[in-house]
């Protein structure tokens, strides 16, 4: 399988990691950031070149997108090429832009049905008395729309804040969710990783010194767990909400069952593998195998 990995990351953790365990299923990789590559167009077909005079290059069997909530709108203009010139990605160009706008996950969540947090994405001039009823608190969870590893993600203690904190994510134009704090949950959650459809693994994560954010890039930990139908159920059909073939599931225990809080279209490995033993990327390896396979027909 001729695969390339693709980021807007010129030196992308998470993708080194995947082309290693593609390269010992012994798949032919390449490893882009979207940004060294240029995209010429004629009235034939797009073709893709190397930046700084490099040569055309042959179009893979299947490409794996790895865009993270900080991927600028540029950097899809190369997926979306291989997508017209019939290369399947996994995920595809739509899926990817959904996962990494917490704003559109939550509201495809939300029209599928999902159980998730309550949550409010205020509009540009609204106020926090607005929408203050509909989600309750305090505390409340504010984060910004676009964002990854818990970065910018505050929890505000009282009205004021809420109020001031709006103003400031405003003043820098900014969108952000304003969610209600999941107190059965403050501290730890469930990554699942779901593959074509089915949760495959699953870790509980929890908080470092008492902080309410359990990201592993926060400090958090992670250790083995076993999934139940529940978070089984609601993972799966996250994943099936945003149309993603390879995801990372954020699931919160609710106090009436599980909540999902996110869908990440570019689930790290690493820590997951970590945490339960099994080689996660070679399961997602499979995942790039199989929609080559399809495509070859």
């Amino acid at each position: 399988m001729r695969l390339w990995i693709l980021s807007h990351l010129r030196d992308s953790p998470g993708g080194a990691f995947a082309a290693a365990a593609a390269r010992r299923r012994g798949h032919e990789v390449e490893s882009f950031c979207t940004g060294d590559l240029d995209l010429y167009l004629d009235a034939e077909a797009p073709r893709l070149l190397r930046a700084k005079g490099g040569g055309e290059l042959t179009l893979p069997e299947v490409a794996f997108i790895r865009m993270g909530g900080s991927a600028p709108e540029a950097a899809y203009g190369v997926p979306w090429a291989l997508q017209v010139a019939g290369v399947p990605c996994v995920n595809t160009v739509a899926t990817s832009r959904t996962c990494r706008d917490k704003a559109r996950t939550l509201t495809a969540l939300s029209l599928a049905g999902v159980p998730i947090p309550r949550t409010v994405v205020p509009g540009g001039e609204a106020r926090w008395e607005d929408f203050i009823a509909r989600v309750p608190g305090p505390p409340w969870i504010v984060k910004p729309a676009l964002g990854t590893q818990g970065l910018g993600v505050v929890l505000v203690e009282s009205e004021e804040a809420l109020e001031v904190s709006l103003a400031a994510y405003r003043e820098a134009g900014l969108r952000v969710i304003v969610q209600e704090m999941v107190e059965s949950s403050r501290g730890r959650d469930v990554r699942v990783l779901v593959l074509d459809g089915e949760a495959r693994l699953a870790m509980q994560r929890k908080a470092a010194g008492g902080d309410f954010r359990s990201n592993l890039h926060q400090g958090g930990t992670g250790e083995p767990f076993e999934l139940t139908p529940e978070i089984r159920r609601v993972a799966e059909a996250a994943a099936r909400a945003v149309g993603a073939q390879v995801a990372g599931v954020d699931v919160l225990f609710g106090p009436e069952g599980p909540l999902v809080c996110e869908v990440n279209g570019s689930p790290g490995l690493r820590g997951i593998e970590r945490a339960t033993g099994v080689e996660a990327s070679a399961l997602v390896i499979e995942v790039l195998e199989r929609a080559a396979a399809r495509s070859a027909g």
